[in-house]
């Protein structure tokens, strides 16, 4: 008895589409990259971990210990396209893995379709060269070979002829995955409303929905299986702003789960629960 619930279990997640989408930093992994801040007039590096809570203080006079706490124009510098080169060479040691680092291992290993929407304002094809990188490295429990037969696995459910090696992986991640730097000049076109990444990474968010849903129909999604959502962010305002939006979105996901790795951790699930 026992056994035929485990199968029919399988049964269930091999009809789910399942896709998820990541935020960088302090989720997949943290990175040991700055963000230059003025403390009482004078530069200070912030962590990426460290600024959700310190940007908070920007504008608000002085802190609990007095201190107060500026955001200069080039605060964000080795987060854009001239920091590409040291954000692929930071993904190979990163000063320690995130919280959905073991999802994202079982998303790539899958093959599933993922999106990064990250706050950072790199090139996305830096974006997809780090994770190139990382799957080739077979970094930290990714393994290239399960990722190559996941695709195929997709690729034979759209009726696609297989694929080896870097083929696959290339792709994987130029036609399936989705990655969204929504700092990156002109990521949006010339949307002066996306200048706020929390809402650019709504908008980023809609963008993948549409195209996982799409690549969902291409492999045989059909009205009555399963089809769902992940999303992750430390940043509480991020989190807050995504599952509003996305409750108010028409997707067409079964399940929206959404995972806030900061401080005080949450998850919530809309949509309906498993069964």
């Amino acid at each position: 008895m026992k056994f035929k619930l485990l199968l029919e279990e399988q049964q269930r997640l091999d009809e789910t589409y399942r896709y998820f989408s990541f935020d960088w930093d302090d989720n997949i992994m943290t990175l040991p990259t700055k963000i230059k801040m003025l403390k009482n007039g004078k530069p200070f590096g912030v962590s990426s971990e460290d600024f959700a809570k310190k940007r908070l203080l920007v504008g608000k006079g002085k802190d609990l210990n007095g201190d107060v706490w500026e955001l200069p124009e080039d605060a964000f510098k080795d987060f854009r396209p001239e920091g590409d080169a040291q954000f692929i060479k930071d993904t190979m040691n990163p000063v320690k893995y995130g919280p959905v680092w073991k999802d994202f291992v079982e998303c790539v290993n899958e093959g599933r379709i993922f999106s990064v929407i990250t706050a950072r304002g790199h090139t996305p094809e830096a974006m997809k060269k780090a994770v190139k990188g990382m799957i080739d490295r077979n970094q930290n429990g990714l393994s290239k070979q399960s990722c190559i037969s996941g695709i195929n696995e997709w690729r034979d459910k759209a009726k696609l002829g297989p694929l080896e090696g870097d083929n696959a992986i290339d792709y994987y991640l130029d036609e399936l995955c989705k990655f969204y730097p929504v700092s990156y000049p002109g990521l949006f076109g010339k949307d002066a409303s996306m200048s706020d990444p929390s809402k650019a990474k709504t908008h980023a968010m809609d963008d993948f929905a549409s195209h996982a849903i799409e690549k969902a129909k291409s492999a045989g999604f059909k009205r009555g299986k399963e089809i769902t959502m992940g999303f992750s962010d430390d940043d509480k305002k991020n989190f807050d702003l995504m599952t509003n939006h996305m409750k108010q979105a028409k997707h067409g996901f079964s399940r929206v789960s959404l995972k806030y790795t900061g401080e005080h951790p949450e998850n919530k699930l809309l949509g309906k629960k498993k069964k």
